[in-house]
């Protein structure tokens, strides 16, 4: 990307670049050091290893689990940590962060480790009405002190992150350090490019997935 990134911006002569924004498919799962050192390759978002671990969630009457359907999916990132948890211990001992891959792209970008509110609410359980991480739940559900391990800050989708840093901002070929502002999931965040934001609008997808968004 950043090879690419250089040829661009020299064949448009480095214009100034006000912000930049990240959108990746969820949950690919990240578990790694604080520095951003990978501790095993990523759990992709279509990687179905934790199917046993998602039906368990079905079981749990935590509020919650009103806002996710009732259970949560294989593909989540709270069903990944759980398979981590328990198929790969010391691995999960030793992640300080376990985060969704949008969340590791900006901590290459920024140098910050934050989540997005759209991941977050979607595919972690968090709660989006108390702004806050459901530790009994995480407890219930066999990865008691996940919370720990999730990025600690949690900022809406167009909250700012802050500027890139000088490496990022070099590696991509710009000529200025632009604001980076928080993203979400590649497909709820398409609806922003198709427009299809009033009420009543749908955004059909079909590719690796199928994907339905209702507004």
């Amino acid at each position: 990307m950043g090879r690419a990134s250089r040829g661009l911006m020299a064949e448009l002569g480095r214009p100034e670049i006000k912000a930049i924004c990240v959108a990746t498919t969820a949950s690919t799962v990240v578990a790694c050091r604080s520095d951003g050192m990978p501790l095993c390759p990523a759990l992709l978002w279509m990687d179905c290893r934790a199917a046993a671990e998602a039906e368990r969630s079905a079981a749990s009457r935590n509020s919650v689990m009103a806002y996710v359907g009732g259970s949560n999916a294989s593909e989540w990132l709270i069903s990944k940590a759980m398979w981590l948890k328990e198929h790969e211990p010391k691995l999960y001992a030793g992640a300080d962060i376990i985060c969704e891959c949008l969340d590791y792209v900006n901590f290459l970008l920024s140098g910050r480790w934050v989540g997005s509110r759209k991941n977050a609410t979607c595919k972690w359980n968090y709660d989006s009405v108390e702004r806050r991480f459901p530790s009994e739940l995480y407890e219930e559900l066999g990865v008691p002190g996940l919370e720990a391990k999730l990025p600690p800050e949690i900022l809406p989708v167009g909250g700012a992150i802050g500027a890139l840093t000088t490496a990022a901002a070099e590696h991509l070929g710009l000529g200025n350090r632009p604001l980076l502002v928080q993203g979400g999931i590649d497909a709820h965040i398409g609806m922003l490019g198709a427009g299809t934001l009033k009420p009543g609008d749908m955004l059909m997808i079909g590719g690796t997935s199928v994907v339905q968004l209702f507004q």
